[in-house]
């Protein structure tokens, strides 16, 4: 009988195969990267990698090389490579062309290229003037690149346009499918060097794209029925990264590294329940937190509640280094006021109980994904950051925070505090004790 594949010898190594059963056409999936030779043979039932009682030996009909394309271009999109070449995570892929991504940033006063990389398949012919690869480059609006083929300089391979290469123009290695462009960033804009600025003018969306806007095929190739291969096969790969130009310890190279920018911007945010992609901030809908595995009963209290008055908070996906920020809203109505009056007094609120059961039910779905969860707040925002930072032993950033009082920790049968016998969460006193390895609090001369 005929098979697709190679002859079997009927050991454990043996390559796949197919029986033919006079199919005209057989369909072929690209799993992964690279090169397969697919063979049409005849051999006998009895074959098992030598002749058998029969004699008889196998008969080749025929082959096809089918080669699986895949373009892909990274680059160090989380900012956390500094001047090595990207690691390609599956972080690093998301943040390339998310709307949450900032890009790898740059800056005019690099005293080194930072590389990019671009793998194609291995093993294509270098000198096939076939295929062709296109560098496009977005308007740009957060400073000018330039990009070489070395990086200690080398030739200059694009500036801000549309270029077109061969394969050994870009020193392609066909032993890795691999290409380096080394990036220099030669002049910055002032439109985002400030919060303010960003505020005014948005987040810089700068991109390179690579593309191979047709796929060569260096030859004609036969099929048993005389039909051939077309020289070309229609149709463009692309792939594309975000990057950014920015000036030394402007906003955003701050906002890379500083968690209290971060907070206090989600803290601000929180109160609109605004989502922040200029800031990296994703703010989290409930199929999101499902998705996260929060339970269903804590999702219910996450954002607006009807049942608690007053009561508003979210939770963040921050971006730039893919941690989870859980944000509440200080005082702006008269619910509120009351609630940092009785606190005050050290009086039993739902807010502040609630705070503590989202904070302690995230910091168990968030710690369940391998990530970190911080919390935030301004005002009486800041007191249920605090109640929520020592009920699940997670950091808190607070900006001019209403008070915590110990009382908040116990359960309040009868409502008179236990003090000392029942706490909510085991271990949120001794936290409370010793809060300012918890606890960053900033008193700001100025509201947020």
């Amino acid at each position: 009988g005929g098979m697709m594949g190679m002859p079997p010898t009927g050991g454990p190594d043996d390559p796949p195969t197919i029986e033919y059963e006079g199919q005209s056409t057989v369909f072929v999936e690209g799993r992964s990267i690279g090169q397969t030779t697919i063979q049409l043979a005849w051999f006998p039932d009895d074959w098992m990698g030598m002749p058998g009682p029969s004699g008889k030996t196998p008969f080749f009909a025929g082959s096809v090389v089918t080669r699986v394309w895949k373009l892909d271009l990274d680059v160090d999109s989380d900012n956390d490579d500094g001047f090595d070449y990207p690691k390609n995570t599956a972080w690093e892929e998301h943040l390339e062309d998310d709307a949450y991504g900032i890009g790898k940033m740059l800056m005019v006063e690099d005293t080194q290229f930072t590389p990019m990389r671009l793998r194609l398949p291995p093993g294509l012919n270098v000198n096939d003037p076939s295929i062709e690869i296109k560098l496009t480059g977005t308007s740009p609006q957060s400073g000018v690149v330039r990009l070489w083929d070395d990086h200690s300089g080398g030739s200059l391979l694009w500036s801000p346009g549309t270029t077109s290469f061969t394969l050994k123009q870009l020193k392609y290695d066909p032993v890795s499918g691999g290409v380096t462009f080394w990036m220099q960033a030669i002049t910055v804009s002032d439109d985002h060097d400030t919060k303010r600025d960003v505020d005014e003018n948005g987040k810089p969306d700068d991109r390179l794209v690579v593309s191979i806007p047709n796929l060569g095929i260096s030859k004609a190739s036969p099929f048993l029925d005389g039909t051939s291969v077309p020289k070309l096969v229609e149709g463009a790969l692309s792939d594309e990264v975000k990057y950014m130009v920015v000036k030394p310890n402007s906003f955003y190279p701050n906002l890379q590294l500083r968690r209290e920018m971060k907070s206090a911007l989600a803290s601000q945010g929180v109160y609109a329940q605004a989502d922040l992609p200029q800031f990296g901030l994703k703010l989290l809908d409930p199929d999101e937190l499902a998705d996260l595995r929060v339970p269903d009963d804590i999702i219910a209290i996450i954002g607006q509640p009807a049942t608690v008055p007053g009561f508003k908070n979210g939770v963040y996906h921050e971006h730039l280094t893919n941690t989870y920020i859980l944000a509440f809203a200080g005082t702006d109505d008269v619910d509120d006021i009351m609630v940092d009056i009785w606190q005050g007094l050290g009086g039993y609120t739902a807010q502040y109980r609630e705070a503590m059961d989202i904070g302690v039910e995230v910091n168990r779905a968030v710690v369940a994904r391998g990530k970190t969860l911080t919390t935030t707040g301004h005002s009486l925002g800041g007191g249920l950051s605090s109640a929520a930072a020592v009920a699940a032993g997670i950091m808190a950033d607070t900006f001019n925070a209403a008070g915590l009082r110990i009382e908040t920790l116990y359960f309040w049968p009868n409502g008179i505090p236990v003090i000392g016998i029942h706490e909510i969460y085991p271990s949120s006193v001794t936290r409370y004790l010793n809060a300012g390895g918890l606890i960053d609090a900033y008193y700001l001369d100025w509201d947020l």
